[in-house]
């Protein structure tokens, strides 16, 4: 029993320790904290192959979307920043595919010195088409209620978010 304690307590511990790694440190009182839900469903447990990547305009690092339900949290620093690109490649058992190239405008929130959940979620759904060969569809939707109560909540138990004393 102390062992299974003991391990759960070190797995806790690291989980902390990753989530606490994903909110970027404020910099400068206009920074602003930028969280965007993400929804996956892959419910046959299928692996993933593809990695998308958004990048931005102005030129911002880019940023990997995660395969599961992980938000994507960023600082931006000035107003009209926006996703211009999303790509994609295939990257399975250590073989990388040709990249895909999406241009798309989607503005993102600023809010001075503030925490902000988009207005949007990305979706990611993966799915069986057949014995041996599967879908995944990327996609964005509206944010709801649930969606940013969600988001906060995550941020809020993070000891790292109490440098971003604003709240949206």
């Amino acid at each position: 029993m102390k062992n299974i304690l003991t391990w759960s307590t070190a797995i806790l511990g690291i989980l902390l320790v990753s989530a606490c790694a994903t909110i970027p440190q404020k910099t400068s009182p206009d920074d602003c904290l930028v969280v965007i839900k993400v929804r996956s469903s892959n419910p046959e447990h299928l692996k993933w192959a593809r990695q998308y990547r958004l990048e931005f305009t102005p030129a911002y690092p880019g940023l990997n979307v995660p395969n599961n339900e992980r938000d994507v949290v960023f600082v931006v620093k000035e107003p009209s920043v926006l996703i211009s690109k999303i790509t994609s490649r295939i990257t399975e058992g250590g073989a990388v595919g040709p990249m895909t190239e999406h241009n798309v405008k989607v503005d993102l929130p600023y809010a001075p010195g503030g925490v902000v959940v988009a207005d949007f979620v990305i979706v990611r759904r993966l799915e069986s088409a057949g014995a041996y060969s599967f879908r995944e569809f990327f996609d964005f939707a509206p944010t709801t209620d649930d969606d940013r109560a969600q988001a906060l909540a995550v941020l809020k138990a993070n000891p790292a978010f109490a440098a971003w004393s604003a709240e949206p």
